[in-house]
């Protein structure tokens, strides 16, 4: 009887014992030393139009349709001289290849009169077939950056940064399926933006094309400095993928950003050569994005091997300004409500 009472009792609390011994995986950035890596990236953005206000202006306001596409892409070779602490200490990164395009078209009624135009805009990178050295230093706790040999503008290296291998995802810890854990929104900056700032410029746009909003890369680039919101990260288990185990990382986030490009709008119309009889009182921007994501993780090799999010997007921008009208001035108010779908892929091998 007493031995039946405890093979009851052993069946009982077996699963609650298997549980406890559910095998913990590790999730970590180790490649070895002398790895190298080719790295792609692709970025598609699509924005519409879907309201517009301005303020200031005699009469009824036109009336406007705006469709928005940018497609933002980029390739790397990096080389992992020497690691560290879940870091590279010694990082050489080539910088492939570096593109942009922007194609807008707009349809606007005004005073009975009706207006079709679209344009496209190509932007390219001085980074484009140079090489950079990141050194960690321990006793700052920073990298040192370098153009090898020496490169363009060194201006060029200041918004780069190291990380385009999404470590910041990685929970620091053993996981086991189903874990869960949560990641600083401001970091998430690495995830939309791997490399960093990549300086692209556009080139000699379509006749007609004006500035577009102003350079729409480079906005987002200062949006993508105060991210707040949430960022929540799963361990999905294993999978093969490409006939290697994989750990499978789902990302879900709902961030928002907000900032003042006054003086960076500024500076484009300044650099655009136009002469317009237009000056810049106030641009503020707002932009929002939802979405969900799968990062692909070897686990043998210590490294990521394809990541891809897609997301919501919305954006809003408001802009002041004092236009000269045949020697009258005339202050208008200018504010535009956008949104749109974003889509992301990395690779790499």
């Amino acid at each position: 009887m007493i031995q039946r009472a405890s093979l009851l009792v052993a069946c009982a609390t077996a699963p609650f014992l298997l549980a406890g011994n559910i095998p913990a995986t590790r999730l970590v950035f180790a490649p070895a030393e002398g790895t190298t890596l080719a790295k792609s990236f692709e970025q598609k953005t699509t924005l519409t139009l879907d309201s517009m206000q301005i303020s200031g202006m005699p009469g009824e306001g036109p009336q406007i349709e705006m469709d928005l596409k940018m497609d933002q892409a980029w390739s790397v070779v990096d080389e992992y001289v020497k690691l560290g602490d879940g870091r590279p200490t010694k990082l050489v990164r080539t910088f492939d290849k570096i593109s942009s395009k922007a194609d807008m078209s707009m349809s606007m009624e005004f005073m009975g009169q009706s207006q079709e135009n679209s344009s496209s805009m190509d932007g390219k990178s001085e980074l484009e077939g140079k090489k950079v050295v990141w050194t960690w230093d321990a006793e700052k706790g920073e990298y040192s950056t370098a153009f090898d040999p020496e490169g363009p503008d060194a201006a060029l290296l200041e918004e780069l940064t190291e990380d385009a291998d999404f470590r910041l995802l990685l929970p620091g810890k053993e996981v086991a399926e189903g874990d869960e854990w949560t990641v600083d929104p401001k970091s998430l900056t690495n995830v939309f933006m791997p490399c960093g700032n990549l300086s692209l410029k556009p080139e000699e746009q379509e006749e007609g094309g004006g500035m577009m909003g102003g350079d729409s890369l480079s906005s987002m680039n200062e949006l993508m400095e105060s991210l707040e919101g949430e960022v929540k990260v799963k361990f999905a288990g294993m999978r093969e993928v490409d006939g290697e185990n994989c750990a499978i990382i789902e990302l879900e986030f709902k961030v928002k950003s907000s900032a003042d490009l006054t003086e960076s709008v500024k500076e484009q119309m300044e650099s655009s050569g136009q002469d317009l009889p237009v000056e810049l009182v106030k641009v503020e921007m707002e932009w929002a994005s939802e979405g969900k994501g799968e990062l692909v993780w070897s686990v043998k090799e210590g490294h990521f091997r394809r990541m891809q999010f897609d997301s919501e997007v919305v954006l809003k921008s408001e802009e002041q300004m004092s236009i000269d009208a045949g020697g009258r001035s005339m202050e208008m108010t200018q504010s535009r409500d956008m949104s749109g779908s974003s889509s992301f892929t990395a690779t790499a091998k």
